[in-house]
């Protein structure tokens, strides 16, 4: 159900949330790091071209490739003449996926991308990892790019955050923002659903009068992970942008629509963590 934006809302907006749209340049991703971290396993020959355009497009001054052991020469040679060597660095290799998450050159990260490969039971246990042990944020790379147009999903942690990366990311690519705000069907929500909706909706109201382009605001009010994936089934060369708390993951007796929603989507996904602790 389309709502358009909505103008009308009593919810204040906290100081400083349009701060990145105010901002002479874009940053994303240096809030963060200023590295771009790819690892080479046996399936990311098809996604090294994504990891190059994050490279081109983005604010980042380096990428740092990790060999994961069976890693074929092959692809890691191509990768060092494309560039002259010039940005392209390799750390030793290590055995196994998950050693990422003890290398000190993850502290510079800005983006951790991690090929898909939907084929592999080996990809949802990377994508495990990821949400349980990196405080930075990490491109579930399905090769959509490059993106014409940029999901925003606010189901997850401080919504105002999320809108500000996104437009930041929408500005540096100059594509439309597409947004999905989540929330119960009117007969079920209590007051603290009415009052998260109309948070979501105002913020996007104050971004939409700052953006070059019309934000298109989407309510979804069923199962927000099965309607989630049916609305962006339908889309190609997007990318999608959400939030999850850091540390979290998803088991049968805590549900995390984010992770539920980023290991089935069919676009690259960025998820950006946030720490419990922040404010």
């Amino acid at each position: 159900m389309n709502q358009g934006i909505i103008e009308n809302s009593n919810i204040p907006i906290k100081p400083g949330m349009l701060g990145i749209i105010l901002k002479e340049e874009p940053q994303f991703p240096l809030q963060y790091g200023t590295d771009i971290l790819f690892p080479l396993v046996e399936e990311s020959s098809p996604h090294i071209a994504e990891a190059f355009y994050w490279l081109d497009v983005f604010k980042a001054t380096r990428m740092q490739f990790i060999p994961i052991k069976k890693t074929p020469s092959r692809a890691y040679t191509l990768l060092e003449n494309d560039d002259g060597g010039k940005v392209l660095e390799a750390t030793d290799s290590i055995a196994f996926f998950k050693e990422m998450f003890g290398l000190s050159v993850l502290a510079a990260s800005g983006v951790f991308i991690v090929p898909m490969d939907r084929k592999k039971l080996l990809t949802f246990a990377r994508i495990r990892q990821c949400f349980r042990k990196t405080p930075h944020p990490f491109l579930l790379s399905r090769t959509t790019f490059p993106y014409e147009g940029l999901v925003v999903l606010l189901n997850g942690p401080d919504p105002a955050q999320i809108m500000d990366i996104g437009i930041d990311i929408g500005r540096i690519l100059s594509i439309r923002l597409k947004v999905l705000c989540f929330t119960v069907p009117p007969k079920k929500r209590t007051p603290k659903d009415v009052k998260r909706i109309d948070y979501c909706m105002q913020i996007v109201s104050e971004f939409d009068r700052l953006y070059p382009d019309r934000i298109d605001c989407t309510i979804i009010e069923k199962n927000s992970v099965k309607a989630t994936l049916k609305y962006l089934s339908l889309l190609q060369n997007h990318l999608v942008i959400m939030a999850t708390m850091s540390g979290s993951s998803s088991s049968f007796f805590k549900r995390n629509e984010s992770y539920l929603i980023a290991r089935a989507a069919n676009l690259s996904t960025l998820v950006i963590p946030k720490a419990k602790n922040s404010e």
